[in-house]
């Protein structure tokens, strides 16, 4: 049966809302809504029966609140007026403690701030923005008329009665809805079990809408992303082509850098997916995609974020090109650099990253679109990335070069030149003809000069013994700045070079590089001809070798004293035109040249020291400090060439060698190293170390090329190698300087190198005559190492080139372990009856790893 809640009994509850003691015993305050209110707000329950009445009746009115501000136009919006006039007349003074009004026109005189209180409360912050959107009456010129007053007010009532009526029915249909009499225990309990139940309807309700909307959202999202990435990756692609252009490069950097902010995004956007993706493996057909994708997205992204910080790193660059009518100095657009110094880091750590998550990727889970699009142009770019010279490394020596160059603040920097001819062939490159300076500071070139050994020399010092083989062979009794890099390990002689130049030239250096002619020769193939002075023809790389060897001046020009003369003038003259040719080619032909300037130090032509830690890291990783560095273990090989001839015959001499290892019984390893050295100089006379030829010519005299080769010759293999025979040569007491007889045996050197054994001897080839000259010797049994696991030998071979040589044919000829087979061989490796038989040439070092498994496996 449905309660009917009156509004006069409504009205004189609303009129007695001050005074609630005098409502403790009216008939509503044991209605339903009454006792719901006590029990959900448990602060009102000590009052009296009329206080919770009026508490009740209140907490029903704010319901009634509009939900929006009152609406504007020539009719007052009736909704607010009733709740308005009722705010006014009877809550505003029970609730905030109004003044009560004594009529309904003097209530409506407060209506506005009756509706401020109670859609604000009694807050002083109220705008004047939020005043005017709920203003009501404040506008009207005059009070409404009686009659639209108390029909507000009645209606008002009804408005009221009418909630409060359907609030009450609500409440007694629940407790008749239930077994028998409800108690109030179990009221409470069903009341908030359908308030919870119709709560968590309008909460799955909305979690389903707001996934629809977020899902389409983001489908959206995500399409325009691939297209933006798929458009970007063909522009890439198609800017690769001519990538060496400036304008190219600026245009490749605008689409990476829009790659990298779509890649980033669409990572943002799938946050959710790529938590789930990796166990959507089951799906058909792309599966192995979705579970992959993270890896996939992410090997993507570090990429883009390499290229993109490397663009931004040499922005600066390409705007100086961009803004030089001709080609920019090399070294300014160096010196640009030194801001990007932090982005250059960051690239090298994205792609690390992005290798680290390519590893993660297995190619035979994915769909054959996305295996091919991997194989066929992410890994070849990964692969290009870290070929025979790492984008790892490019990125290192671009954040490097501007310290290198005293551009980053830390004052001048200052480099030792050795110029080494390797047509007097010595450990490091050949005879140290002449040294030389060059310094930066600020990225600028500040000087660039050279001398010849003798004016660096000061015999009247005490200069400490030479090594023992330049005493006997060459009665070199003191070791001077020309002989200091007797020491196969250059960052040795690097320290004999620096402590004798300091002898008469104390200035300090911070690193050391040594060239031989081969690098100008190679040079002048990238940027043309020279016009040097003093020569009619134009000095180009076919005949700058020429042009070294007969330079040399044989007497000081007249009005200059011996003392003060510089025999090697010509360096200096060459040195000028080379420097301003350099400031002044383009880009392309700078790119060519540092290809070749990095084929040079790969192929030991030329060579770096330097005391900066990370450039100095670098330079070791890369081979091209020259230092002989033997595996942990494996096998090593290095022949090294001496000339002690006074002569530069090694312009004569042509040289080949083979390695046989004999690895039959893999517990007890041995070698054969046979060198063949062939003498084209056509001398038939008596070898006499030193002596120039009567007959020679005056151009013969000035360089001696055309006479016996003197030479002591340095094999370098893994420590704890014993030599068990080799073939020395006889030479005639008469022959050498000391006319004294030489004893015909190999020596067993130590020459202080980590994990080496060095054997030595001297010889001597006449000319129109070869020699070959033979080391047997027991490897020690680390050379090759059994692996438990698969029941494999493996065996790993380092041929280390000596620098200053060109393309010494070398043949390796190994015989497996007896009842073995070869996994994987080398390429260009021949399975042969006697063996496996490896030619190549010592262009470069040579690595090569080669494993056995028994013939049974």
């Amino acid at each position: 049966m449905e309660t009917d809640l009156q509004s006069p009994q409504l009205k004189e509850i609303l009129e007695n809302l001050t005074t609630p003691d005098k409502l403790d015993s009216h008939p509503w305050t044991r209605k339903l809504f009454v006792i719901d209110a006590c029990k959900e707000f448990p602060e009102i329950q000590m009052l009296s029966p009329g206080r919770q009445l009026a508490e009740a009746v209140t907490r029903i009115f704010l319901k009634i609140l509009p939900a929006l501000p009152p609406r504007r136009g020539l009719r007052l919006d009736t909704r607010w007026g009733e709740f308005g006039i009722l705010a006014a007349l009877y809550f505003a003074p029970y609730r905030f403690g109004e003044p009560k009004p004594t009529s309904l026109r003097e209530a409506w005189q407060g209506i506005d701030k009756a509706i401020l209180l109670f859609v604000f409360g009694q807050s002083k912050a109220i705008t004047a923005e939020d005043r005017e959107r709920f203003r009501l009456v404040g506008g009207e010129t005059e009070i409404a008329a009686n009659s639209t007053i108390s029909d507000w007010h009645r209606k008002g009532l009804e408005h009221l009665a009418g909630v409060l009526n359907h609030y009450e029915n609500t409440l007694a249909a629940r407790v008749s809805s239930g077994k028998g009499k409800t108690k109030p225990g179990k009221q409470k309990v069903k009341t908030a079990n359908r308030r919870f139940r119709t709560v968590i309807r309008y909460l799955f309700l909305l979690i389903i809408i707001s996934i629809f909307l977020w899902t389409g959202f983001t489908i959206w999202k995500t399409y325009q992303r691939v297209q933006s990435i798929k458009e970007n990756s063909q522009a890439l692609l198609g800017i690769t082509q001519s990538y060496s252009e400036p304008g190219k490069i600026t245009e490749a950097g605008t689409a990476i850098t829009a790659l990298r902010g779509d890649l980033q995004g669409l990572k943002d956007d799938l946050a959710v997916l790529w938590m789930v993706s990796p166990y959507l493996g089951w799906l058909p057909a792309h599966g192995g995609d979705i579970a992959q994708a993270p890896s996939l997205l992410e090997m993507g992204l570090q990429l883009s974020i390499a290229g993109d910080e490397t663009f931004q790193a040499i922005s600066p660059a390409l705007s100086d090109i961009d803004k030089t009518a001709g080609s920019p100095a090399i070294l300014d657009l160096i010196g640009s650099l030194k801001d990007g110094s932090t982005r250059l880091l960051s690239a090298q750590s994205a792609l690390a990253s992005a290798r680290v998550a390519r590893q993660t990727i297995q190619l035979d889970r994915l769909s054959p679109k996305v295996k091919t699009l991997l194989e066929g142009k992410i890994d070849p770019l990964l692969s290009s990335i870290q070929g025979a010279f790492p984008v790892d490394d490019l990125l290192q020596m671009a954040r490097l070069a501007p310290r290198l160059l005293g551009a980053m603040g830390n004052g001048p920097q200052t480099y030792l030149i050795m110029i080494q001819n390797e047509d007097e062939l010595r450990p490091t490159g050949g005879f140290l003809s002449a040294v030389g300076l060059i310094g930066f500071e600020n990225g600028k070139l500040n000087n660039l000069s050279f001398e010849s050994y003798e004016l660096v020399e000061d015999l009247s010092k005490p200069y400490p013994k030479a090594p023992w083989q330049l005493d006997k062979y060459m009665m070199s009794e003191m070791l001077l700045l020309r002989d200091a890099n007797w020491f196969t390990d250059f960052p040795t002689s690097v320290e004999w070079v620096r402590f004798l130049y300091a002898y008469t030239r104390p200035q300090p250096v911070q690193g050391v590089m040594a060239i031989d002619q081969h690098v100008l020769v190679e040079m002048l193939r990238q940027i043309g001809p020279l016009q040097v002075e003093g020569e009619a023809d134009l000095i180009t790389a076919d005949n700058v070798l020429m042009y070294m060897r007969s330079a040399k001046e044989q007497k000081p020009p007249e009005g200059v004293s011996v003392e003060g003369w510089d025999r090697k003038r010509f360096i200096n003259r060459m040195a000028k035109p080379l420097q301003q040719r350099l400031m002044q080619i383009d880009s392309k032909t700078w790119q060519n040249l540092a290809k070749t300037l990095i084929s040079l130090l790969d192929e030991k032509h030329i060579l770096l020291y330097t005391d900066d830690p990370e450039m100095k890291e670098l330079v070791s990783r890369r081979g091209w400090d020259g230092a002989v560095r033997p595996a942990n273990s494996g096998d090593f090989l290095m022949v090294v060439d001496s000339n002690i001839g006074f002569n530069k015959t090694n312009v004569m001499m042509d040289v080949s060698e083979e390695y046989q290892v004999d690895l039959t019984d893999p517990t007890r390893p041995s070698s054969r190293l046979t060198i063949q050295q062939t003498n084209r100089a056509t001398t038939q006379d008596e070898c006499i170390q030193g002596r120039v030829l009567p007959e020679a010519s005056q151009a013969e005299k000035d360089y001696r090329t055309n006479e016996c080769y003197w030479s002591y010759l340095r094999v370098y293999v893994p420590a704890g190698s014993e030599l068990l025979s080799s073939t020395p040569h006889p030479i005639p007491a008469k022959w050498s300087l000391r006319e004294q007889e030489i004893p015909t045996a190999a020596d067993i050197l130590d020459e202080g190198i980590p994990g080496i054994q060095a054997f030595g001897l001297i010889l001597v080839v006449p000319g129109s005559q070869s020699q070959e000259t033979m080391f047997d010797y027991r490897l020690p049994s680390t050379a090759v190492n059994f692996n438990d696991q698969n029941s494999t030998w493996t065996y790993d071979l380092k041929v280390q080139k000596q620098p200053g040589t060109l393309n010494i044919p070398l043949k390796i000829h190994i015989l497996p372990p007896a009842g073995m087979k070869v996994i994987n061989p080398p390429d260009g490796m021949q399975t042969l009856p006697d063996g496996l038989v490896y030619s190549t040439n010592l262009k470069k070092d040579i690595s090569l790893k080669i494993e056995f498994r028994s013939v049974d496996q």
